[in-house]
C-alpha cells in the first residue's frame, strides 16, 4: 500500500552541476586573472560592441558572498526545476531569465557594469515546483503552481516577468549593501 506521495528526487541534475562548476571555475579565474572580468562584464551601452557579454556576465560575480548566495539558490532550486522541466527547457529558462535581466539593465543601469547569475537563478526559483515554495514559506494558501494551472494563458511570460522582478530586487539589494 502506498503511504502518500514519494519524496522528490533531490539528486544533482546534469545542467545544474555544469552551471555550478562553470560558474565556480570562472569565479576562480576572475580572482587569478582579473582582466577576465573586464573582457566579459555586461555594460548595456556597449551591447553592439560586445554582444557576447549578454551571456558571459552570468558567469562572473562581484565577490564571494555574491557567488555563494547565487549558487545556493541554484543548488537548492535547480535540481527539482530541471527534473520537472527537463534539461533542455531548464537551460532555456536559465539563459532566457539571465538575458532578460541583462536587457532590463538597459532601463535601470545603462551605464553600469553588470555581473552575476541573479536573474538566471531568480528565473529558476520562480519556476520551482509548488512544494518547494510551500516548504520554504509555509504558506500553502499563497502558492501558485506554474506547471499545473491550465487557466494561465502565458505561463512562460509570467516566469519571465518574475525573473525580471527578481533582477530588480537583486540589483536593489546589491546597491543597499554598497551604500556608504
Amino acid at each position: 500500500a502506498s503511504r502518500g506521495p514519494s519524496p522528490p528526487d533531490t539528486r544533482m541534475t546534469p545542467w545544474v552541476r555544469r552551471l555550478l562548476l562553470a560558474t565556480v571555475f570562472i569565479f576562480f579565474l576572475q580572482n587569478v586573472a582579473p582582466g577576465i572580468t573586464d573582457a566579459f562584464v555586461f555594460v548595456p551601452r556597449w551591447i553592439f560592441l560586445r554582444p557576447w557579454t549578454i551571456v558571459t556576465y552570468m558567469f562572473l560575480h562581484a565577490g564571494f558572498s555574491h557567488i555563494l548566495f547565487n549558487m545556493i539558490g541554484l543548488f537548492f532550486f535547480g535540481p527539482r526545476t530541471e527534473a520537472r522541466l527537463g534539461s533542455t527547457r531548464f537551460v532555456q529558462l536559465y539563459f532566457v531569465s539571465g538575458i532578460s535581466g541583462a536587457l532590463l539593465s538597459f532601463l535601470f543601469a545603462p551605464m553600469s557594469a553588470i555581473v552575476g547569475a541573479s536573474a538566471a537563478v531568480f528565473g529558476v526559483m520562480a519556476a520551482a515546483p509548488q512544494h518547494t515554495f510551500q516548504v520554504l514559506t509555509k504558506r500553502p494558501e499563497r502558492m501558485y503552481d506554474w506547471f499545473n494551472d491550465r487557466r494561465t494563458p502565458h505561463p512562460r511570460l509570467s516566469l519571465a516577468a518574475d525573473a525580471l522582478v527578481g533582477k530588480i530586487q537583486s540589483d536593489w539589494f546589491v546597491r543597499m549593501l554598497q551604500w556608504p
